[in-house]
C-alpha cells in the first residue's frame, strides 16, 4: 500500500503496487519479497528528497514514520492529522516557503525534527518501554514544527495560526497522564481569544510586525505555563503566579543553547541564579502585554475585570527613554573610522545611515526603507519625506508622517550626487542592499541595526544599549532644544504629537520652509565634519 501523502504529491504513482515473484519456493519468495521491499522504500525515499515546499516535507513526516519504522500504526495517525490540521491553517504561509530558500533558523528546526525521526528509526516498538516513548517523540517532532512555522511567520511577516496541541508527554516519565488526542480550542479558551484580539488590532492597523509577534511571545508564555485555560478560569491567583513564574525564567530562554530546547515547565524547575533571570523591564513587557489583553477581554465580556492590572512591578527608573544622546567626543570617536575618513566602506548604509540620522532625528526604520522618490524639493527645499504609502514600509505612529528639509551638511559631502549615481543604475531605493530581506521583524532596518552594534562596539561604546543607533535621534531633539527651538517645530520635525500644532499635520508643504529654517541652524559644536570624506569628489 502507497502511503497516501506520497500519492498525494505523485499522483500517477499506484495505490496499491503488486509483483509477481515468479517462484513457487516460499524461501526464495521471502528473499524476493524483502528485495522488492527495500527497492520500493528506496524509490520512496528518493521521491521524499525531491520536494519543493515546506507544506510537502510536513505531509510526508508520517509516510516516512510509516516507511522505516515500526513505529504504532495509531501514533502515526496523531502525527498525520496534526500536520493535516497544521497545513490546512497555514496554507497561506507555508506555499511561498520553498525548502530551496530557508533560512539558517528553519533549517535546523527541521534539522531537529529529523533527528527525532532517526530517534524512532533506531527505537523497537515491541516493548512496553519502549512503547512509552511514543507521545514524547510526537511531542518533540510536534513542538520542532511549532517552532519552525513561527520563523516562517516572523520571517514573511504573516500572522501563523498556532493550533493547540496535543497534550503529550515532555518525557516517558510522566507520559501515563496526558493525553494522545489533539483537543481543539474552544471558542472561549485563552488561544482563541488572544488570536481574537490580534486580528483586530492587525486589522486596524495598530501594530508593526514587531509589536505582533512580541505579543503572540507573551501570549505563548503564559499557555506554555497555564496551558489553553478558558478565558474565564483567569483571576487574580493566575496572574500572581504567571508573574512569580516569569521572574524566574533565564534571559533569552528560547535562544541559549542551554534551555532552548526544554519546555518551559522544565525550566522552572532549575535553578536559575538571580543574575541570570528576565529583567524587571522584560518581566514588566510581558505583565503590560497580558494587561492590553485583559483590558479588551473586559470591555468584550469575556473578563469580569482585568486581573494583571497593577501588578507591574515598581522601579525607581525613570519611564523616560534611558538611551542618551551622543556628545560632540563620542561623534568624533564614531566617525573616525576608514568608512567615513576615505570612503572606504562594503555598504553605502554604512556611510550614510548614521549621518543621515545625526542631521535628520528620522528613526532607523524610517530611514532605511525611504525611496528616492521620497528624496525630493519641495517648496523649493529638499527634504525626506517620511511615509508609509508603499508596500513594505511601515512608521511607529500616524504623527511619523512628515517631512524634514535635508541639512546643508548631507549636501556638502555627497548627498545629492549620491542620489543621482543611484538614478543612473535605475535604482528606486536609497539602499537597496537593505531590500533584499526586508520581511523580518524588524523590515529594512534589521541588517543595519545589528551592524551598527557591532560598529559602536569596536569604537568603545557599552553594549547596555544606553548609547544606540537611536541616540542620534536624541542628539538631534536636544541640539534643537539647546537653540531654544518652538516646542512645535520641534515636534513636527521628530514627528512627535503637540497640543499647540494648529496648522494643520505635521509636514505639510506649506511648512518646509519654516522648519528648514530651524533645522539649518543644527551645527554640533566641536563635532569635526571637516574630516568626513565627501563622496563624488
Amino acid at each position: 500500500m502507497t502511503p497516501l501523502a506520497l500519492r498525494r504529491r505523485f499522483p500517477y504513482i499506484q495505490k496499491e503496487i503488486r509483483r509477481s515473484l515468479r517462484t513457487a519456493s516460499r524461501s526464495v519468495a521471502k528473499r524476493l519479497a524483502a528485495k522488492l521491499y527495500m527497492q520500493m522504500t528506496m524509490d520512496y525515499e528518493t521521491a521524499l528528497e525531491h520536494l519543493d515546499t515546506i507544506d510537502e516535507a510536513l505531509n510526508l513526516i508520517p509516510a516516512l514514520l510509516n516507511l522505516e519504522t515500526k513505529f504504532p500504526k495509531a501514533d502515526v495517525n496523531i502525527l498525520q492529522e496534526y500536520f493535516d490540521d497544521i497545513v490546512a491553517e497555514n496554507n497561506h504561509l507555508l506555499k511561498q516557503r520553498f525548502l530551496s530558500d530557508i533560512t539558517e533558523q528553519e533549517q535546523k528546526c527541521l534539522e531537529k525534527i529529523g533527528h527525532y525521526l532517526s530517534v524512532i528509526d533506531q527505537t523497537d516498538f515491541t516493548t512496553p518501554n519502549d512503547t512509552d516513548l511514543c507521545p514524547f517523540l510526537i511531542g518533540k517532532i510536534i513542538d520542532a514544527t511549532d517552532k519552525l512555522l513561527t520563523r516562517i511567520s516572523r520571517a514573511t511577516g504573516q500572522s501563523y495560526r498556532k493550533l493547540v496541541v496535543p497534550q503529550l508527554a515532555t518525557s516517558p516519565a510522566d507520559q501515563k497522564t496526558k493525553s494522545r488526542n489533539p483537543p481543539r480550542p474552544t471558542r472561549n479558551s485563552f488561544s482563541s481569544v488572544s488570536q481574537e484580539y490580534i486580528t483586530e488590532r492587525l486589522a486596524g492597523n495598530n501594530w508593526e510586525n514587531k509589536t505582533r509577534q512580541a505579543y503572540d511571545a507573551s501570549f505563548q508564555l503564559f499557555i506554555s505555563i497555564f496551558g489553553d485555560m478558558a478565558i474565564t478560569d483567569i483571576d487574580s491567583t493566575v496572574c500572581r503566579d504567571f508573574k512569580a513564574k516569569i521572574q524566574r525564567l533565564p534571559k533569552n530562554h528560547s535562544k541559549d543553547s542551554r534551555y532552548r530546547d526544554l519546555p518551559i515547565l522544565e525550566i522552572l524547575q532549575l535553578k536559575i541564579p538571580s543574575s541570570d533571570t528576565l529583567s524587571v523591564e522584560s518581566v514588566n513587557k510581558h505583565l503590560g502585554r497580558l494587561s492590553s489583553l485583559f483590558n479588551w477581554c473586559f470591555q468584550q465580556n469575556y473578563m469580569e475585570r482585568n486581573f494583571i492590572s497593577g501588578m507591574k512591578i515598581r522601579t525607581s527608573k525613570s519611564n523616560i527613554d534611558s538611551r542618551k544622546p551622543f556628545t560632540a567626543e563620542d561623534l568624533n570617536n564614531l566617525f573616525d573610522d576608514p568608512v567615513y575618513t576615505k570612503g572606504k566602506m562594503k555598504n553605502s548604509y554604512y556611510y550614510w545611515l548614521p549621518l543621515i540620522a545625526l542631521y535628520s532625528g528620522a528613526r532607523i526604520q524610517e530611514i532605511c526603507q525611504l525611496a528616492l522618490k521620497d528624496i525630493h524639493e519641495s517648496d523649493g527645499i529638499l527634504v525626506f519625506n517620511i511615509n508609509d504609502d508603499s508596500t513594505g514600509k511601515r512608521l511607529k505612529n500616524i504623527k511619523s508622517k512628515r517631512i524634514i528639509p535635508v541639512h546643508e551638511a548631507l549636501k556638502s559631502i555627497g548627498l545629492e550626487k549620491h542620489i543621482a549615481h543611484l538614478e543612473k543604475q535605475k535604482q528606486k531605493v536609497l539602499f537597496p542592499e537593505l531590500y533584499v530581506h526586508a520581511d523580518g521583524r524588524e523590515g529594512q532596518s534589521q541588517p543595519a541595526s545589528k551592524w551598527f552594534a557591532r560598529y559602536k562596539t569596536k569604537h568603545g561604546f557599552e553594549t547596555d544599549g544606553v548609547k544606540a543607533f537611536h541616540s542620534f535621534r536624541h542628539t538631534f531633539i536636544d541640539e534643537l532644544k539647546k537653540l531654544n527651538t518652538p516646542e512645535h517645530i520641534t515636534a513636527a520635525l521628530a514627528g512627535h504629537s503637540h497640543d499647540a500644532i494648529t496648522y494643520g499635520t505635521y509636514g505639510a508643504e506649506s511648512t518646509a520652509s519654516l522648519l528648514n529654517e530651524h533645522i539649518q541652524r543644527i551645527q554640533y559644536a566641536d563635532f569635526d565634519l571637516a574630516s568626513i570624506s565627501k563622496l563624488y569628489g
